[in-house]
């Protein structure tokens, strides 16, 4: 049984916090006339004060150290098991010239896509993109210029040659399943889409 049977927009929303703030009043207003009238205000020395203050930095303190604790552990059992168990059984890898430089490249490309990803995304919200394209052919620049093409720099790059079939299917995904829209309906559309490009992914990946 719902509340907005009983009760008119919007009081059936704010009933919850209405009761919330009038249970703090109640409480508020009982202590000040109710009990410290009969009761009386106790008032604590200067050693039960510093004992208070100390108790409230001591549990602050174990806070701190319980949150930071997890993360410093993680890191150390990831140092200790990296220089006693990977690093002795596996050795450990020097990069050329050639590979660093081909490293720098790499994150410099990346953050240039990030930059470029963001600042299209600001022009989008601010109405400066209002061009006048079918779906389709948006979803086809979409997913050639943000899909297509960064992930086969990457594959350049990193030598990947299956990372060159994964870029052009996923930049041609959102360009499939806008033709697909009209044909099989949402979300059929997109379930026939990516799960076929998944599924050449998973096979490509198994057989190469």
């Amino acid at each position: 049984m719902a509340l907005h049977e009983f009760l008119p927009d919007p009081l059936n929303i704010l009933i919850g916090p209405i009761m919330i703030g009038l249970g703090l009043a109640f409480f508020i207003l009982s202590k000040k006339y109710l009990i410290k009238p009969r009761i009386g205000t106790v008032k604590f020395g200067r050693k039960r004060k510093v004992r208070k203050l100390k108790t409230i930095v001591v549990l602050s303190v174990n806070v701190v150290v319980t949150i930071f604790s997890w993360d410093i552990g993680a890191m150390l059992i990831l140092f200790l098991g990296k220089k006693f168990i990977t690093t002795p059984r596996m050795g450990f890898v020097k990069f050329g010239q050639i590979r660093k430089k081909r490293n720098k490249f790499l994150a410099l490309f990346l953050g240039l896509m990030v930059v470029f990803t963001v600042i299209t995304f600001i022009l989008t919200l601010l109405g400066m993109f209002q061009l006048q394209l079918p779906g389709f052919l948006v979803m086809l620049l979409i997913g050639l210029l943000f899909i297509t093409l960064p992930f086969s720099i990457l594959a350049y790059y990193l030598q990947l040659k299956r990372l060159f079939l994964y870029a052009l299917l996923g930049g041609l995904g959102l360009f499939i399943s806008e033709l697909l829209l009209p044909i099989f309906g949402a979300p059929f559309h997109d379930i026939i889409t990516f799960g076929g490009i998944g599924l050449v992914i998973t096979i490509t990946g198994l057989i190469i």
